[in-house]
């Protein structure tokens, strides 16, 4: 695997850790709105909507597009 394979490798790694992170907020979001007594939290409900949503925006531009920041980063592929 040559460097850019690997940072392009990374980018969508991190792009997954992310989506995951945003999806644990959402899922909180929605055990709060069920059963608020049970479900410990740190911050209002509107920070995690908000939280969740723009950890979800980071991950889909890693994650689907990732190429830009690949390019960016290491230059044009050459052959």
């Amino acid at each position: 695997m040559t460097e850019r394979q690997v940072f392009g490798l990374v980018v969508r790694a991190i792009g997954i850790i992310l989506a995951f992170y945003s999806l644990s907020l959402w899922l909180l979001v929605a055990a709060r709105l069920m059963d608020p007594k049970d479900v410990p939290h740190r911050f209002p409900i509107t920070e995690d909507v908000l939280f969740g949503t723009v950890w979800l925006v980071v991950a889909r531009v890693l994650l689907i597009p990732g190429d830009w920041l690949v390019r960016l980063s290491c230059g044009p592929e050459s052959n």
